[in-house]
């Protein structure tokens, strides 16, 4: 292990020096001038949901104006993410450009979240509320209970349709307030909003709404399957890594399957304990962690950050840059590997430390871009959350059954028939270390588009970075879009 370590420090060492950004960090005032307000109205009708769930939600970012906004961003989140994904970006927008809006959409599934011990955490700013529920009494009686399947059989039929449906409610609503309407999505939301631009609403093409795209570090058929799957697997379930067959239609139409996803504990419970994790860590970063976050002695800051720092992240898709931990025993982590990459795993704390603590990164360190401590302030905050607790396995199932070139089935059943029509600018911003890094990424929705894709690049950026960076170019890169 020593070697192991010795050989990762001297490959840092000779790695090319990365340039910081010339972005200019915002004054915090600035940003928390920016007024947040948590929006809901009514969704797409649903035939087998319950009236009061068919809700569409979005967090409106704004600052007073004495006329129609000049243009508003609309942004979807991708997989297993939530409203506040957009936070920090969103309010450097506004605050950039006072006659700009951004309307961050939380999907319908947000709203079976619990969200009322958070809440009360929040306005007592007493994180140890919130850690009592959501993580040491979790599963037991008192604390937070995950809503069972069956209960939930009617998130079997919340596909892209639905989704779509409801962000269209979104989206004209949004023609109302700004003279332009600007569709972006992150990661698979990048995907979902592309799918938009080429979904048939009635004959209608989607792109017909809006006046540009905006793709942060996701693309069709490089984040989803570019081909699309059979009918057969789509009904019954596509096979997937070991042998394991995922959500298939027939099972989620009739509550055979489970209609959310849960894996590697990226499921209601896990995620919502990252809320809770994240609460401590805001309001009492250098205490001691109370315990249940991780299994050695660590700070607040340090338990919260670990699991989504870039080092240790299992998943690089949920992945920032934002430090280290310090006074750490460090290991590999064996199931990185079979979630298709590898990562550091802390084991304890250091011989004669006793806690592991969290290294905060200077404001201007070019390889570390986000301020874990503005991070965890963001991540819950008073009008959404960072996490999709109920992630619809539907959804995954539509979206992968589509790709940039669906199958004949696909296009009549799903609706996605004019991406190849869509003639309006498309921006697409990637993280040098995210989830889209290949050079021909973009290349088939170029093909597909028949035009040019305006693709920036943030070289040092993780798939998370390109929204919670201090310093971040993507805010003058997408004002430029809303020029076009």
């Amino acid at each position: 292990m020593k070697k192991f370590l010795v050989l990762l420090l001297l490959l840092a060492a000779c790695a090319p020096a990365v340039q910081p950004s010339t972005a200019l960090i915002p004054d915090p005032k600035s940003l928390e001038d920016v007024r947040a307000e948590r929006m809901t109205i009514a969704g797409f009708d649903e035939p087998n949901t319950p009236n009061e769930l068919d809700k569409a939600y979005f967090v409106r970012y704004s600052l007073p104006q004495t006329s129609q906004a000049r243009a508003v961003l609309v942004l979807m989140p991708g997989f297993l993410g939530g409203a506040a994904n957009f936070d920090r970006l969103a309010r450097g927008l506004v605050a950039k450009d006072p006659s700009f809006e951004v309307w961050a959409v939380d999907r319908r599934s947000n709203g079976l979240e619990e969200h009322s011990v958070l809440q009360e955490a929040l306005k007592k700013r007493d994180p140890k509320l919130a850690w009592a529920y959501h993580i040491r009494d979790a599963g037991k009686q008192g604390g937070f209970m995950v809503k069972q399947p069956k209960d939930l059989k009617f998130m079997g039929f919340w596909g892209l349709e639905t989704h779509l449906e409801d962000l269209r409610r979104v989206v004209r609503l949004a023609r109302t307030y700004g003279k332009k309407v600007i569709l972006g999505g992150h990661s698979l939301g990048a995907v979902m909003v592309s799918l938009y631009a080429g979904w048939d609403f009635a004959g209608q093409a989607g792109y017909a709404d809006i006046d540009s795209l905006l793709l942060l570090d996701g693309v069709a058929g490089r984040t989803n399957n570019a081909n699309g799957i059979s009918q057969a697997d789509y009904q019954a379930g596509v096979v997937g890594p070991f042998g394991i067959r995922g959500a298939g239609q027939i099972g989620l139409e009739n509550g055979s399957d489970v209609p959310f996803f849960s894996a590697f504990g990226f499921d209601p419970s896990g995620l919502s304990q990252l809320s809770a994790a994240a609460l401590l860590a805001q309001f009492d970063p250098n205490g001691d962690s109370p315990g249940g976050i991780v299994n050695y002695p660590a700070s607040n800051l340090a338990a919260g950050m670990i699991s989504g720092d870039d080092q240790y992240a299992l998943v690089n898709a949920f992945a920032i840059s934002a430090g280290r931990a310090s006074h750490a025993k460090v290991g590999i982590n064996v199931l990185s590997w079979f979630v298709g990459g590898w990562a550091l795993t802390v084991t304890g704390a250091a011989d004669g430390a006793k806690r592991v603590d969290w290294e905060i990164p200077a404001a201007n360190d070019p390889n570390e871009l986000t301020d874990p401590i503005d991070f965890a302030k963001r991540f819950y905050n008073p009008q959404a959350d960072f996490q999709e607790w109920y992630f619809p396995a539907r959804l995954s199932l539509d979206i992968g059954a589509v790709g940039i070139e669906a199958p004949t089935w696909a296009r009549e059943k799903l609706r996605v028939r004019h991406i190849g029509q869509t003639k309006i600018p498309v921006m697409a911003i990637r993280g040098g270390r995210g989830i889209v890094t290949a050079a021909d990424a973009y290349v088939p929705l170029e093909q597909k588009m028949q035009q040019k894709i305006d693709v920036k690049n943030m070289p040092n950026a993780t798939h998370l970075d390109v929204l919670s960076a201090r310093a971040n170019p993507s805010v003058d890169w997408i004002l430029e879009l809303s020029q076009k």
